[in-house]
């Protein structure tokens, strides 16, 4: 249980990271587009290049809302696997706890047995002799 809940959190983690580098070449790509813009400006251009530009700056930043919001959804599920995984982690190690308790307690039930057992040995060895 504890492999498959490590296993969900690292596909979301990769997951996660793949998203942000769409999101990382999307803002790069917009800040290109701005700069090669506004390097229209000082030259002679026709209007439609400029409105092409503007038009498809403004497709990139829609891009990039939609992929901001993507990157949250998968910030969340990464989350959640997290928690999950750590809750599994705690109830495990809550579990070796009590392994361990009760191990302790058998062992030291079978010592005082072994002893009680060698007492008695001892007492009939003592009344045997005393015969």
């Amino acid at each position: 249980m504890e492999e498959m809940a490590l296993r969900a959190f690292s596909d979301a983690t990769v997951k996660l990271n793949a998203e942000r580098m769409t999101m990382t070449a999307l803002t790069e790509k917009e800040a290109l587009l701005i700069e090669q813009w506004r390097g229209l400006a000082g030259q002679p251009a026709k209007a439609s290049d400029f409105s092409l530009y503007a038009e498809y700056i403004k497709r990139v930043q829609h891009s990039r809302r939609d992929q901001a919001a993507i990157v949250n959804t998968a910030e969340q599920e990464v989350e959640g696997k997290r928690t999950a995984l750590l809750a599994i982690v705690k109830e495990r190690k809550i579990l070796e706890t009590l392994k361990e308790k009760k191990r302790l307690a058998y062992e030291s039930l079978i010592a005082e047995r072994e002893r009680k057992t060698m007492d008695e040995v001892a007492i009939l060895k003592f009344k045997w002799e005393e015969s």
